[in-house]
């Protein structure tokens, strides 16, 4: 039995239990024929039964760190279809695409996210779900590991001694498309894809960037955004830039309370001051801490190096996700997670360095070792 599929058996009997103490009559792994003729494999079959009626629900378990899309609410509806079941539940530890939400809405299909899926643990009062929880993002077979040079080794050997760490990166690909017209006399649409790459750290939340010096990182945080500033930022971003009164007109909130959003929106670096205060124009930093695919580049490997420090998630990268979406718009189509080598090395008894695992060459700023030395004491 391989890792991923162990786990995804262990998160299907996890569901089971959490339906089971919701008191539904349950079922795991169950193999039904259908009014087809087709026969269904069910993760989890869960029945509610009263005096008068039964309810069945066909559950689908997807133990995935990728969106749920479109193409597995229409398989679990059509199972549910076929079977006459009066509901399908998506229960996944990822997130669903916008596609596969506005399909669901049109069905008897409903899709439990991972943070409707922590509310509900939460009011079950299931203790055991974080050892059952573990996501496959976490360090496991599956993950990949960035590519330590030889040349690099045979530098970092040099050292009276050092260690290597695995610093954890996300890494979320989106894609935009732009219209131009082409032609004189027949001027005709042409499409353009541009795919792009967003790297989170996933130790402190982080934007990173991956130049030709190496890893970029622990630099710039991430901004958490509330609701009202969300609101004014995306009726800034249709008005390209406005005066504090329109987006007051807009919203329909008073000027005063309109100038203090905009202003936490440049304090956030969202926004910036256009002729004193009478103008704020948006500032689209999601799309300024993107790079296009071709431009981020290094080499994977399945293994790390001998007695590596390999460092775990410890931020949660749907909050990204999150406030990529209500921010820009940015529908991510897939992430994944590598390991990035970084060594600390020391010079001597006193001084310690950092060096990039790929390129070789020293991060100069010294407070990361401060930071990634109180992370190492807590693996």
């Amino acid at each position: 039995m391989s890792n991923s599929y162990g786990k995804g058996i262990e998160f299907e009997k996890f569901v089971a239990e959490l339906f089971r103490r919701a008191g539904f009559i349950v079922q795991h792994d169950v193999v039904l024929r259908g009014k087809s003729g087709a026969k269904h494999q069910i993760d989890v079959l869960a029945i509610y039964r009263t005096p008068v009626t039964e309810f069945k629900v066909l559950i689908e378990c997807k133990n995935w760190d990728k969106p749920i899309n479109k193409d597995v609410v229409m398989k679990v509806y059509n199972e549910v279809q076929d079977l006459r079941f009066d509901k399908g539940i998506i229960v996944t530890q990822s997130y669903p695409t916008d596609d596969a939400l506005r399909f669901a809405s049109t069905t008897n299909v409903e899709i439990i996210d991972r943070y409707k899926l922590a509310s509900i643990i939460e009011k079950l009062g299931v203790k055991e779900s974080k050892e059952l929880m573990k996501s496959e993002e976490e360090y496991s077979p599956h993950a990949k590991f960035v590519s330590m040079p030889e040349k690099v080794r045979e530098e970092v050997a040099k050292y009276p001694s050092y260690k290597v760490l695995y610093i954890p990166l996300y890494i979320l690909n989106y894609a935009t498309k732009s219209v131009k017209r082409k032609g004189i006399l027949r001027r005709k649409k042409v499409v353009t894809e541009t795919r792009y790459v967003v790297i989170v750290d996933g130790i402190f939340g982080q934007y990173a960037v991956i130049t030709n010096n190496g890893l970029d990182f622990m630099r710039r945080a991430l901004v958490p955004l509330t609701s009202e500033e969300v609101v004014a930022y995306k009726t800034l971003t249709s008005l390209k830039r406005a005066y504090a009164e329109y987006i007051a007109s807009y919203m329909g909130i008073s000027v005063a309370k309109a100038r203090k959003i905009l202003e936490g929106l440049v304090a956030k670096q969202l926004a910036v001051r256009f002729r004193g205060k009478r103008r704020y124009i948006y500032y689209h930093r999601p799309f300024i801490l993107a790079y296009e695919e071709h431009k981020v580049s290094f080499q994977e490997c399945d293994n790390p190096e001998p007695d590596a420090i390999i460092i775990k998630p410890k931020v949660d990268v749907g909050a990204f996700l999150t406030l990529l979406k209500k921010v820009a718009d940015i529908e991510i189509e897939k992430y994944r997670i590598v390991y990035y080598p970084i060594v600390i090395a020391k010079e001597d008894e006193t001084k310690e360095i950092i060096i990039d695992g790929v390129t070789g060459k020293l991060f100069k700023r010294p407070e990361i070792i401060v930071k990634l030395e109180s992370v190492i004491s807590t693996e």
